[in-house]
């Protein structure tokens, strides 16, 4: 009523239209209702948005969570090592709550291994890491050929229990327990599968049976993962015209393929058809030219006496199932690993090599001594025990280490001397002081309970024609003791693997024979020497990418040879290959880096040289190598002293004639009389390698100087593709 007043109080003249009583009142309860509408439908619309955004706005962080979950576990998995995560996050099965139980690396369980972040974006998330089972093999029924049709068998793949996995891996025979080996050679008896880069785009899968037997040794199936952004390149492998089928099927987040073979396909008949080696390329396409495929081949055999199992498979590259959950996300990812002794895997990490002398020549205070018989300085004194620092690995947090593999060679006088507990199998290991070794139940310790180190290989060469005696290698992985003792003594992951290493013979064995003093140049110990060294492998984030090859085959190069240091081969020199440079990063001057540990290298004689990539008209006579593509040690030092007062001229070793690499001095520190531990740098600026190389040959000939090569390190500027989430699976959970 009084906005009825208002408006007629608003008109105050008199005429005809004042008659018209009511007309406004209306159209002020229209205009009122519409401006009613309006805002009811504005503030309904605005609590609508608010509400949605607040859902969308929880999606995405829960989302965000998931996807952090998903980093996290890959990091876990790409930079922990298994003991690690025996002691650390992924500890749990079945539930958060459950047992724990160890990681191992031939588990397969379906529940994997559980961790939680407690918040991120005000979720929990729940992370599940899973060794996944990639070959398509059913281990209750090896029969099953997959198919397109049915790429799994009905109950789904059953992968082998731990223990069986293991054996496979390990030539374990379990009947016995013991590895297998041929009565008649004493040599392992296993089928083997490795993989690696035959040129680009071009995968290789190698089959190797050694046993008495190829001909009875059926091949049913070989098969190939390959991860995602990799593709078979269809019927370009060159088992056309082998196979009866040819298979593409989906496996473990992209594809497999898998080949069949008619009935009587045997290892021998393979042998034939492929030229004398099983050797299987796979062509594939790549999302990227500078990609990596971490690709895993398997084969399905029929078990004959030497090798029980009727499958084996690349145990080089385990792939892990990473699936993490954030309120209503799920995040799944496949994420190969391979591993550090697999050649042919590009990682973000780099190696260092300590190690020292453990026989000079004598000293008296400190200084190196010799007698008027003996001015080349034969060896005469063995040492209890030397040490090495290392000392340059990156500390930035995330850096660990993932292997550590201990080597240990000397010489002897006579072949009666045979290796074992008393003669140069046995060492004192020691890091930071504290004596390290494994207990009986294979755990690591340290202190008064910590026994010498035993060698879990050992390899020997009788030094002919023109030596005498016998030289050997002994080989330890000691990875597990240098976490163990790093982390025991740091309390926390920030010490990547920098420490004091000390090596010594344990009581009662003698790691090499020493020459008598006085004794004449030239006589039979000028072979003589002993010495060790630690590779230290490790994984940061700080690290460019980075191929390993690590070859370990024990050689002896004696007088005008160039040994193939891949293989315990006379040569001439040898070829790696598998890797690809990537281009040159902004201040990386270096493409490639290689370590030696050489025994009983000498001053006195030259003519021993490191080349790389050197033009083929030289390969028949590796000696004529210019020094262009010779490798220098950076040691240009002068002769010792005790050569100079009987007129040994001192022979060169530097840039400009890098002729005398093998002369006894080290770069790692500590006592280097007979031994040389060198690391070699490839700069960019040399053009020995460029981008888009994928094989570099080594040549490492000697003329009146002999030695032994206990191993030889490659790292390589390589493009690294194992640590990417290669499957990444976005699921709404109910």
């Amino acid at each position: 009523m009084k906005m009825i007043r208002f408006f007629n109080l608003r008109g105050t003249r008199k005429g005809r239209k004042n008659s018209e009583k009511g007309q406004v009142l209306a159209i002020v309860l229209i205009l009122l209702l519409t401006v009613s509408v309006i805002i009811v439908s504005t503030l309904t619309v605005v609590g609508t948005t608010i509400k949605t955004n607040i859902t969308y706005i929880n999606s995405t962080k829960s989302l965000y969570a998931a996807e952090a979950g998903a980093q996290d576990g890959t990091w876990n998995i790409l930079n922990k090592s298994s003991s690690d995560l025996t002691s650390g996050l992924l500890n749990s099965s079945s539930s958060l709550s459950s047992p724990k139980i160890a990681y191992s690396d031939y588990d397969y369980n379906p529940d994997g291994w559980l961790y939680q972040l407690p918040d991120i974006n005000t979720y929990p998330v729940d992370i599940r890491v899973k060794n996944a089972w990639v070959p398509l093999v059913n281990d209750n029924d090896t029969s099953w050929i997959p198919s397109v049709i049915q790429p799994l068998p009905t109950g789904g793949i059953t992968p082998p229990p731990p223990t069986k996995a293991k054996n496979i891996i390990s030539n374990i025979d379990p009947n016995t327990g013991l590895p297998r080996v041929d009565p008649n050679t004493g040599l392992p008896v296993n089928l083997l599968v490795t993989g690696g880069l035959e040129s680009y785009l071009t995968y290789k899968i190698n089959i190797v049976y050694n046993g008495s037997t190829p001909a009875s040794l059926s091949i049913f199936s070989i098969g190939c993962w390959l991860p995602q952004g990799f593709n078979y390149n269809n019927g370009l492998s060159n088992l056309q015209g082998i196979y009866a089928t040819e298979q593409v099927l989906p496996c473990a987040g992209n594809e497999a393929v898998v080949w069949t073979f008619p009935p009587g396909t045997t290892y021998a008949s393979l042998l034939s058809r492929l030229g004398g080696t099983i050797k299987i390329t796979v062509p594939y396409i790549a999302t990227n030219q500078f990609d990596i495929p971490d690709a895993l081949a398997w084969v399905v055999n029929g078990p004959v006496t030497d090798f029980p199992y009727s499958y084996t498979w690349n145990a080089d590259v385990k792939v892990h199932d990473i699936k993490s959950d954030a309120g209503n996300k799920e995040v799944e990812t496949y994420v190969p690993k391979a591993e550090t002794r697999a050649l042919g895997s590009a990682w973000s990490g780099d190696y260092v090599a300590a190690g020292a002398s453990l026989m000079v020549m004598g000293t008296n205070n400190g200084v190196i001594q010799t007698t008027s018989n003996d001015p080349d300085g034969t060896r005469f004194t063995s040492l209890t025990h030397s040490s090495s620092t290392v000392n340059t690995i990156p500390t930035d947090s995330g850096t660990n280490v993932v292997g550590a593999y201990l080597y240990w060679s000397g010489w002897f006088d006579n072949t009666n001397k045979v290796l074992g507990a008393s003669y140069g199998t046995l060492v004192n290991f020691k890091i930071n002081g504290y004596q390290v070794d494994f207990d009986s139940n294979g755990n690591a310790e340290r202190g008064s309970g910590a026994v010498a180190a035993d060698p879990v290989k050992n390899q020997t060469r009788v030094n002919t024609p023109t030596g005498y005696g016998y030289s050997y290698s002994c080989y330890k992985d000691v990875t597990a003791l240098v976490q163990y003792e790093l982390k025991t003594e740091t309390n926390n992951d920030l010490n990547p693997g920098n420490a004091i290493y000390d090596v010594g013979p344990a009581a009662g064995c003698i790691l090499a024979t020493p020459a008598p003093q006085g004794t004449p140049q030239f006589s039979m110990y000028q072979w003589a020497y002993a010495g060790w060294s630690l590779i230290i492998i490790y994984s940061g984030p700080s690290t460019l990418g980075h191929q390993i090859y690590l070859y370990d085959a024990f050689s002896y190069a004696d007088n005008g040879q160039d040994i193939d240091p891949t293989r315990n081969t006379n040569g001439p020199g040898g070829v790696i290959s598998g890797f690809i440079v990537p281009p040159q990063v902004s201040g990386d001057v270096n493409v490639a880096k290689l370590t030696c540990f050489v025994g009983d290298g000498d001053w006195c004689f030259s003519g021993d040289f490191i080349a790389i990539n050197a033009p083929s008209q030289y390969l028949s006579a590796p000696l004529t190598i210019p020094n262009a593509y010779k490798l220098w040690d950076h040691i240009d030092l002068p002769a010792p002293t005790y050569f100079i007062p009987y007129g040994d001229p001192g022979l060169p070793n530097n840039a400009n004639s890098p002729n005398n690499v093998w002369n006894s001095y080290s770069q790692t520190g500590g006592a280097a009389d007979g031994i040389d531990i060198k690391t070699f740098y490839i700069p960019w600026s040399s053009h020995l390698l460029n981008p888009g190389d994928t094989s570099v040959r080594v040549d490492m000939p000697t003329t009146v100087d002999s030695w032994n090569l206990i191993y030889i390190i490659f790292s390589f500027r390589s493009s690294a593709t194992g640590g990417d989430s290669l499957s990444y699976i976005i699921r709404n959970r109910p």
